[in-house]
Parts: structure tokens; sequence; C-alpha cells
């Protein structure tokens, strides 16, 4: 027998779902193939390990624990109503509290900037200079300056 068709054959030879033919073909092979013994060594240490793993007994308080915290945050979490009501409270008072602060913002900075009282156009000569474009029309301007 060949070391690929052992290999694929090694698990159910390990569970005895093989004809006697087949056991003794493999066990042959075994006893003469140190690779595929190797190998089966392997398998047989790990399914050992696993079957002494599925011995060990859980806590079931533990397990009962975990599952109520996980079913409670899921309750929470898609609780539909506790949130519908929760938005429809806080954005109306989010709203109002950002045009109080945007109305207090704008009183605040104009207070810190004091009116002023002098313009520029109070004498007669600085009003002649200002309204000097208001006695000419703009063509007459623009042709004297060439």
């Amino acid at each position: 027998m060949k070391c690929k068709k052992v290999n694929k054959n090694l698990i159910f030879y390990i569970d005895g779902d093989l004809s006697l033919k087949q056991n003794k073909e493999i066990e042959e092979h075994l006893s003469h193939c140190k690779k595929c013994s190797m190998l089966y060594n392997e398998i047989k240490l790990s399914l050992s390990v696993i079957e002494n793993e599925k011995g060990i007994e859980t806590n079931p308080y533990l397990y009962t624990r975990i599952k109520q915290r996980l079913e409670d945050i899921n309750e929470r979490s898609t609780n539909p109503v506790f949130a519908i009501q929760q938005k429809k409270l806080f954005q109306p008072v989010l709203v109002s509290f950002l045009i109080a602060l945007g109305i207090f913002i704008g009183v605040s900075i104009g207070n810190n900037y004091p009116l002023q009282e002098n313009n520029i156009a109070d004498t007669p000569s600085e009003q002649y200079y200002i309204n000097d474009l208001q006695q000419e029309h703009v063509e007459y301007f623009l042709l004297n300056n060439e």
C-alpha cells in the first residue's frame, strides 16, 4: 500500500471503520514506513487530547450568568421605544441650547466693539472730495483723464 492511500485512510483506521483486509494492509505499511507511523502516532495523540478535553465539565452557573448578561445587553440595545423617546427628547434640547449659545456669543462679541461716532464726511472739504464723482458724469471723468 502506498503512503498517500494510508494517509487518506488513517483516521478511519483509528476509528475502526475499515474492513479487516484494509486494517492488515495499513498495519503492515505502518510497521515498515516510519513517516506514516509517526503521523499515525501524532493523530492518535491529538485525538486522545480531544477526548480528554471533552471529559472536563464546566460550571453550569457560569454559562447561565454569561447568557443572562448577553441577553440584558441585547435587550437594552434593541429596545426601540427607549431609543426613540431619548432621541425625541434630546434633539429639541440640543437645538435650543445651540440657538441660545449662538445668541450669547453674538451679543458678547457685539459688546466688545464700541460704536465709532466720528464720521469721515463731517467737514465740508471732505464732503466735497467724497462726492466728487456725483457732480460730474463718469464719461466726462474718464475722457478728461486721458
